[in-house]
């Protein structure tokens, strides 16, 4: 009997020495969520190859790589930049120095040495009658506008500013016109009609108001109605329409 009881107290504490081999849940459960925060940090992790290209790309190695690229780059979108300018300036020739208006100038004047400066432009953006010399003493039969090049058919020798701005087949007539009646400005365009015991006849369409003073308008008028216009002045038979935009 004692002997029982004695391999059975030795059994016992065997069993307590031994670890045993099957895990408890609680081993399981402590197994699977160590498991799940290992994938997790896994899946935020970013991807192997993507480290060694970024550590690559910040030695001084590929720094200097980037640089000569853009150079190269940069040197050859230049060079294709030169050419083209090549080409452009073959296509429009050399360039030469034109007389060029230093300011607005209206038709009439007389042009000075302040008026006029010279520049270097492509041949081929220069009319055929642009100025090579400096156009002192000359009067304008335009208006020019500033950086506008003078051309030689838009002077004239005249002697005055009034004969300078009569277009050319045409005469400069004065027409009365009491400074109380249609008010009109140099530039403007009237219709000159004659008056007669059986009605009015347009004698001229769409002439150009040259000048103006108190009891005048002087306009421009074909030359084949000078003498029309000049027997209507005598008889006092003639006024003036203005033209509106049409």
């Amino acid at each position: 009997m004692r002997d029982d009881t004695t391999r059975t107290g030795v059994r016992h504490r065997a069993d307590n020495l031994i670890p045993s081999r099957r895990p408890s849940l609680d081993r399981f459960d402590r197994l699977s969520e160590s498991l799940t925060r290992l994938l997790r940090r896994e899946s935020r992790r970013p991807r192997r190859f993507r480290r060694p290209i970024r550590q690559r790309l910040r030695t001084p190695v590929a720094h200097w790589v980037a640089v000569a690229t853009l150079a190269f780059g940069v040197a050859g979108w230049l060079d294709q930049r030169a050419e083209k300018l090549d080409r452009r300036e073959d296509a429009l020739g050399p360039a030469i120095e034109v007389a060029v208006a230093a300011r607005d100038l209206d038709a009439g004047a007389t042009i000075t040495a302040e008026d006029v400066v010279m520049r270097s432009v492509p041949r081929g953006l220069v009319p055929d009658s642009a100025l090579e010399k400096r156009p002192a003493g000359r009067r304008l039969a335009v208006s020019v506008s500033r950086d506008e090049v003078l051309l030689a058919d838009r002077l004239t020798t005249a002697p005055s500013s009034l004969a300078a701005r009569t277009p050319p087949g045409r005469r400069a007539m004065a027409i009365a016109h009491p400074s109380d009646g249609l008010a009109m400005s140099t530039g403007d365009r009237v219709d000159v009609i004659a008056l007669s015991g059986n009605g009015s006849t347009t004698v001229v369409s769409g002439a150009e108001v040259l000048e103006m003073s108190d009891a005048a308008a002087t306009v421009a008028v074909p030359v084949s109605k000078v003498e029309e216009i000049a027997d209507a002045v005598f008889a006092g038979t003639l006024t003036l329409a203005l033209v509106g935009p049409e």
